[in-house]
């Protein structure tokens, strides 16, 4: 059937959609597009993530097909592009950028979150906010509601002046999807290893 986005096939996908029986099919296509997020940031940015409950049994639905799993994460780490910041490097949190939380604490797993998820993505949305319990606690901590969230996030590199996202990154197009079929049309793209001599 051919790949939705690189390491995730339509079979899979609907697979994974198949499992969420308990949610009605909206809820299920937002959870696991939120959920491929949390692997973009754990598996190609290195950023820590609390997972909600919701995602968590998101993620448990895409394991339970461990080859594919497998395949998926590998095909993630392999994309090409970072935040989409615009740092030099991507601002992948490992682009030599120093990165602040101000006026949340310097280094705080929560900020370095929801400063990738906004970065990379886009910003959260009333709906998509409820399920990361890092976006939730920043708000709390900031006394912000989700507009001033994305606005403190969107802006968390020292030095930079930040765009909200860059037209080039990969993950741009995985941020403004709502439903998983919209993942056909992805532009992103996988990096060629270079072959040793």
């Amino acid at each position: 059937m051919g790949e939705m986005l690189p390491g995730l096939s339509r079979e899979y996908a609907s697979a994974v959609l198949d499992a969420l029986d308990d949610r009605c099919r909206g809820d299920a296509d937002q959870h696991l597009l939120e959920c491929l997020k949390v692997l973009v940031l754990t598996d190609r940015l290195g950023v820590p993530v609390e997972t909600s409950r919701e995602l968590g049994t998101v993620r448990a639905a895409l394991a339970a097909r461990p080859v594919e799993y497998a395949g998926l994460r590998e095909a993630i780490s392999g994309c090409e592009g970072g935040c989409g910041c615009g740092c030099e490097g991507g601002c992948g949190f490992g682009c030599g950028c120093e990165h602040r939380g101000a006026p949340v604490a310097a280094g705080s797993a929560s900020i370095r979150c929801v400063a990738a998820y906004v970065q990379a993505f886009g910003p959260f949305t009333p709906r998509t906010v409820l399920l990361w319990p890092d976006a939730q606690a920043v708000k709390a901590e900031l006394g912000v509601g989700v507009s001033g969230l994305n606005d403190a996030a969107a802006g968390w590199c020292e030095g930079r002046t930040l765009s909200p996202l860059s037209p080039l990154s990969p993950w741009r197009r995985l941020g403004a999807v709502s439903r998983v079929s919209e993942l056909a049309a992805s532009p992103m793209t996988t990096t060629t290893p270079t072959p040793t001599p």
